[in-house]
């Protein structure tokens, strides 16, 4: 069956107020239907109307909280600033932005004026519910909504959509994807108060009213836990889960799901075939960005598979052979410049060819650590890789490496200096060897953050 989208967030809004159906289905508790979703964001809602508070931080642990303050203060016509994390550090560089936090832990920095998202009483019968407000036509989609993203500075910065860039966006997933997920329950693996976890697993399951599986799945045996519930899922992963899926199963023996999304950096191949072996079809993976939203997506059948762009996403290489993007997903209409590398393939289609402001000069020498990245992931004995210049009265390269079965069996026999050698020996092939990495570290796997994405951080304690 077919399930049209409302046509903008006024009429989203209109249409959740009218529902019975459950919006949020758990693995182990109760269901939670919208009656008792509106019972608390119309009684949060009418405060938050009241305060003279106009921007208002969320950094929720509980997805249904999450959905309660997020539309209490869209209905308030207030402005909706999404928290990537809750760390006291981070709320101290934004709290001068910032007017009140709404959020469901128990123990927060009293930084700046916190209130508590209320909880959610599962059962509320529907003629006890006070009418939701009155929600104007496109005084909604005009409101903000804002987005923290670490930028490539690593600083926070803060990216700002109107609703309106939100909804259309949510409009081409469920036009690209509505007949192959026209039923099934959202579970998902990654931060509901990132973008791509904000758009798959909250903003498009609401607007076309498909069950949103409360709690996030961190392991795959939670997902195993699911199936057994659940005939239907619709899977929100990242690439860091998708590269630990080492259930052994047999060809498509793991049936209930209809579609794997991926997002926040590229898939390994062998990655993408063994959940295809598993599950029957390659996952979809999302390359985007907070700034410019989704850009294009792709099914990985082979190492050149290139990127197919949404219909409704201009693109253009600019003259440094990057990418820059003008989309509906944005807020303005200039164009924006990305530091990704592209090689077009067709009118439609391109090549991703890493960053460029991952290239570093050692000993005067450019190199490109995508490069030496792509370079090594090509070996037998390396399963993921992470390059990085590190600056130690000089500055050199250092490898953090996550091995292969072949890799591990080597090292077991031959040793850590061994297989340094081998990796060196292979690398003179392609490199001076002036920028050959120095420091090698070998480790279980590499440290990913929620959304897929490397802590760098963790990355230099660990070289040094």
């Amino acid at each position: 069956m077919k399930v049209e989208l409302p046509k903008d967030l006024s009429e989203v809004l209109v249409d959740l107020c009218q529902r019975t159906e459950p919006v949020f289905v758990s693995l182990y508790d109760d269901e939670i239907r919208w009656q008792s979703l509106l019972h608390a964001i119309n009684h949060l809602q009418q405060e938050i109307h009241h305060s003279s508070a106009q921007r208002y931080a969320i950094y929720c642990e509980d997805i249904v909280l999450f959905t309660v303050a997020l539309f209490a203060v869209t209905l308030a016509k207030k402005e909706a600033v999404l928290l990537p994390n809750g760390q006291p550090a981070f709320l101290a560089s934004i709290a001068h932005d910032l007017d009140v936090l709404l959020t469901d832990k128990s123990k927060v920095p009293s930084i700046l004026p916190i209130k508590k998202v209320p909880s959610i009483t599962p059962y509320i019968k529907p003629n006890t519910i006070t009418p939701a407000v009155k929600v104007g036509s496109s005084e909604y989609d005009n409101l903000k909504i804002h987005f923290y993203t670490s930028g490539s500075t690593g600083q926070p910065k803060q990216v700002t959509k109107n609703w309106i860039n939100l909804v259309e966006e949510v409009k081409a997933l469920h036009q690209r994807w509505s007949s192959q997920v026209n039923e099934g329950y959202v579970i998902g693996s990654v931060s509901f108060q990132h973008i791509y976890g904000f758009l798959f697993r909250v903003l498009w399951p609401l607007f076309s009213g498909r069950p949103i599986i409360h709690e996030t799945v961190s392991y795959p045996e939670n997902l195993l836990t699911a199936l057994d519930k659940f005939s239907s899922l619709i899977w929100v992963s990242s690439p860091a889960l998708l590269k630990r899926f080492d259930i052994d199963c047999s060809p498509g023996s793991l049936k209930g799901i209809k579609a794997i999304f991926s997002s926040g950096g590229v898939l390994p191949l062998l990655s993408a075939r063994h959940i295809q072996r598993c599950f029957g079809f390659l996952p979809v993976e999302i390359y985007g960005s907070t700034e410019t939203g989704g850009i294009a997506y792709r099914q990985q059948v082979c190492i050149d598979t290139p990127w197919q762009s949404f219909p409704t996403v201009n693109w253009r290489v600019t003259e440094k052979d990057t990418l820059s993007i003008n989309s509906l997903y944005m807020s303005n209409e200039e164009w924006f410049d990305t530091e990704d590398k592209v090689q077009p393939v067709t009118e439609n289609t391109f090549h991703l060819l890493g960053r460029v402001d991952r290239i570093v000069k050692i000993e005067e020498k450019r190199v490109s650590l995508v490069e030496v990245e792509i370079c090594l992931e090509k070996h037998s004995f390396v399963e993921d890789i992470a390059a990085l210049a590190v600056d130690d009265h000089r500055q050199y390269l250092a490898c953090i490496v996550v091995l292969s079965a072949l890799g591990e069996a080597f090292l077991k026999e031959q040793g850590k200096l061994a297989l340094n050698q081998v990796f060196r020996k292979y690398l003179e092939g392609y490199f001076e060897a002036i920028v050959l990495p120095k420091k090698w570290q070998y480790v279980e796997e590499l440290p990913l953050s929620s959304e897929g994405k490397l802590v760098h951080a963790e990355l230099q304690k660990w070289i040094q």
